[in-house]
């Protein structure tokens, strides 16, 4: 499990910090990210104010589930499934290809 991990880093850094968990897990684990899903649409959320902030305080960013699964597929692992919670944080779930 990630949690609030790969927002503080661009694509390049975030990738190899998801390649490094895929080989050093089990062929069928699955890796958890939690952080702030950045919803497709133009309504307000938080996670578009986080978003300005990851980028001028770590250079980091927070992703949509689009980006999030094009991440992960780089990475070796199929994006299966992303759970909202109550807060503004989600869970990204991703499998072993």
């Amino acid at each position: 499990m990630l949690k609030h991990i790969i927002h503080d880093w661009d694509d390049e850094k975030s990738l190899q910090i998801l390649r490094n968990v895929r080989a050093a897990m089990n062929p069928d684990g699955k890796v958890l990210i939690v952080g702030t899903v950045v919803p497709d649409d133009d309504h307000e959320h938080l996670s578009k104010l986080l978003d300005l902030e990851m980028l001028v305080a770590a250079n980091g960013r927070e992703r949509t589930e689009a980006e999030y699964a094009k991440l992960l597929s780089e990475a070796g692992f199929r994006h299966t499934r992303t759970i909202g919670t109550v807060g503004p944080a989600s869970i990204v779930e991703a499998a072993g290809v």
